[in-house]
């Protein structure tokens, strides 16, 4: 880890105790975010503690090249692909797939760790697609459904990816636009208006659910779609309410209402956490009445 990263997380560990002194000694919520090394991730993390979250960080890397556009592995290699190289250029790919592999250990064990110690987590945006950082993937599958968890433009593809959605190219794509999207007045839209400006910056959307990708997943339910933007899917959450997902970015200047959207997910976990979920449903129920 370089000087500049260690500096980085002792100035987010302070803003978290401001967080916590401005609550007046109310115990915060604690929170685990995953840094995808996203330009917006300080922006995203002052909005969770401005909520009144105390935050620990980890920060991911980026084990698979940005450059592919590959779902699967840029490490794996085909018969007529080994053909081409030669055995030096063999020994370097396999020499970087060791590399990648000891990172993703160390990033596993540190995640684990830090998971057993926080009340929820979120997983930040980045560049690229999920599985660039597989860390990502690794920890839905392991912590999906059993703690609440937030996912912020890539992390709510992944999230998508996890239960069995596709990832596919936007329409346009939308990289620092603002976006007017419609949802549907729950969970992280109550009392909210009808329609939202938000921020955009991403070319890829996810689409069309595979119902049968959810059976192996005995911990989730299928995912509601909450907002959407000209038929584009811009929000998602499952039925337990533990998991979230917002393409677009709440922590950015074009997103009129992304502090209370933060705010009103923080609240959700506080009830998640002590009352339970059946007050959530209740409120749901409340408003599809109204």
């Amino acid at each position: 880890m370089t000087s500049q990263g260690n500096n980085n997380r002792n100035f987010i560990s302070n803003l978290a105790l401001v967080s916590k002194k401005k609550e007046g000694g109310k115990k915060p919520i604690r929170l685990l975010f995953i840094d995808n090394q996203d330009s917006f991730s300080f922006n995203l993390l002052h909005y969770l503690t401005i909520a009144g979250a105390e935050v620990k960080v980890l920060r991911s890397e980026n084990i698979l090249p940005i450059e592919s556009d590959n779902a699967v592995s840029n490490y794996t290699l085909n018969f007529i692909q080994k053909k081409e190289f030669s055995p030096e250029v063999m020994a370097q790919s396999e020499s970087k797939k060791r590399v990648g592999q000891d990172r993703f250990d160390a990033e596993e064990i540190q995640f684990d760790a830090l998971m057993e110690e926080v009340d929820a987590w979120v997983i930040g945006p980045g560049p690229g697609r999920p599985h660039h950082f597989p860390i990502v993937g690794a920890a839905l599958k392991k912590w999906g459904g059993r703690k609440p968890v937030l996912g912020i433009c890539l992390g709510h593809q992944a999230i998508g990816l996890h239960c069995g959605w596709d990832l596919v190219h936007a329409l346009v794509p939308m990289h620092g636009k603002a976006s007017t999207i419609t949802h549907n007045g729950l969970g992280l839209f109550q009392d909210l208006p009808s329609s939202l400006r938000v921020g955009r910056y991403h070319s890829l959307v996810l689409a069309n659910p595979k119902k049968q990708s959810n059976m192996g997943n005995n911990n989730l339910n299928e995912l509601r779609i909450d907002a959407l933007c000209e038929g584009e899917i811009m929000a998602l959450s499952d039925m337990d309410n533990t998991m979230w997902g917002l393409q677009f970015h709440p922590e950015s200047i074009l997103t009129f209402d992304g502090q209370d959207i933060i705010t009103r997910w923080l609240s959700m976990v506080q009830l998640t956490m002590g009352r339970g979920k059946e007050i959530i449903e209740a409120q749901q129920g409340s408003i599809n009445d109204g």
